[in-house]
């Protein structure tokens, strides 16, 4: 009995004691008015202080004010946060028992955080890339906070080595380098291989990669879901979209030494902006030449049709020279954008197929009509043999 009441009364003094403790805990208070530049008042700002791995939050009234009572004594880091407005951070906020810190803050007008989106895209700007390469990722990337005068988002950032090369803008990016990467949507990991096309952004010192320019690379087979028409269709290998590739940088890097103030928005149209020669007219019925037939048939000497297809190997049988035409979208119009209408004084002999040579034989790589009130006149496009 006597050992029952001994224990009850030990246990009466703990609890007396730790109540007595509870009343006299230290404990401080931080407060505070949250404004911006122009000294207006900010409702509706979150604020939340964390110490020892443990927060707290609030939110300004309708005055810009805000409060964290009987906190413990420690030191706190503060942010602040507000749609519109950069987010604001103090370290080292100490809060003793029994007094009040006081934590003013201006909050500078910032930007709402948005998914970085690019619009729609051109074979122009495809092609006028600064560099368009096959390249593998070397590294994990890292997620870094990108803010700028009136928007922000989040880019995923890495390096990577250039595999092979399509175009390049500048002699040091050629296969082998590494290269540092700045994706705006895509998740970089190591390993990931990219067929991309990439311009150079001289303030973030990286290549940008976007979600349009890019086609990711998965067991030597290109995933490209565009509908612009580069020549080789989702599944390709990537040697064949970079032979490719490479021959419509050929044409489009001839044609814009001479004209590039129209945009591209195909590989159809592109092949119409290039070299055309015209070869004769024929009657308006399109069943006779006005004059003798311009051309023999190479393969086909006795061939019974007058007018050459794709692909027939012609000789020709009087000089001429071509000139730079737009064919427009559907072939159904000729507007002549040669060089000499657009102000130019270079010639254009110097490209392929430019000057036509008597008895030279050529492959029709093209051909269209424009019709006139009288006539018809055969354009064709010729490459040499």
């Amino acid at each position: 009995m006597r050992s029952s009441r001994l224990h009850l009364a030990v246990a009466v003094t703990l609890l007396t004691a730790a109540t007595i403790h509870g009343q006299t805990a230290a404990t401080g208070r931080i407060d505070g008015t949250i404004v911006d530049t122009t000294s207006s008042v900010l409702p509706g700002v979150t604020v939340a202080i964390i110490a020892n791995g443990e927060s707290q939050f609030t939110v300004t009234d309708g005055m810009g004010r805000y409060a964290f009572e009987k906190i413990g004594s420690a030191t706190y880091a503060l942010t602040a946060t507000l749609p519109g407005f950069r987010n604001q951070q103090l370290e080292g906020v100490v809060v003793t028992a029994d007094t009040t810190t006081t934590v003013d803050l201006t909050l500078k007008v910032g930007c709402l955080e948005e998914v970085h989106t690019v619009g729609d895209t051109s074979l122009n700007q495809l092609l006028t890339s600064d560099v368009v390469v096959y390249l593998r990722v070397t590294e994990h990337g890292l997620d870094r906070f990108i803010e700028s005068r009136d928007s922000c988002y989040t880019a995923n950032e890495a390096s990577a080595t250039i595999l092979d090369v399509v175009h390049t803008s500048r002699a040091q990016w050629q296969r082998g380098v590494s290269i540092p990467l700045h994706a705006m949507k895509t998740k970089l990991h190591l390993g990931d291989e990219y067929l991309a096309f990439m311009n150079f952004d001289e303030t973030l010192g990286r290549f940008v990669l976007d979600d349009v320019r890019l086609a990711p690379v998965r067991n030597s087979q290109v995933e490209w879901y565009d509908d612009l028409d580069l020549g080789f269709r989702d599944g390709a290998t990537i040697g064949t979209a970079l032979q490719q590739l490479r021959d419509i940088y050929q044409r489009y890097s001839r044609y814009r030494q001479y004209d590039s103030t129209e945009p591209t928005r195909s590989l159809k149209e592109l092949r119409y902006k290039t070299a055309w020669v015209p070869l004769g007219s024929i009657t308006l019925r399109g069943n006779e030449w006005k004059e003798d037939q311009p051309f023999e048939f190479v393969d086909e000497p006795s061939a019974d049709r007058f007018l050459p297809l794709r692909n027939d190997r012609i000789r020709v049988a009087k000089e001429s020279h071509a000139r730079i035409l737009d064919f427009g979208w559907r072939g159904e119009e000729l507007r002549d954008v040669s060089p000499t209408t657009r102000g130019h004084e270079r010639n254009v002999s110097d490209l392929t197929g430019a000057r036509v040579s008597p008895g030279t034989i050529y492959t029709v790589a093209d051909i269209q009509f424009e019709q006139l009130d009288e006539e018809r006149i055969v354009w064709v496009r010729l490459v040499s043999d």
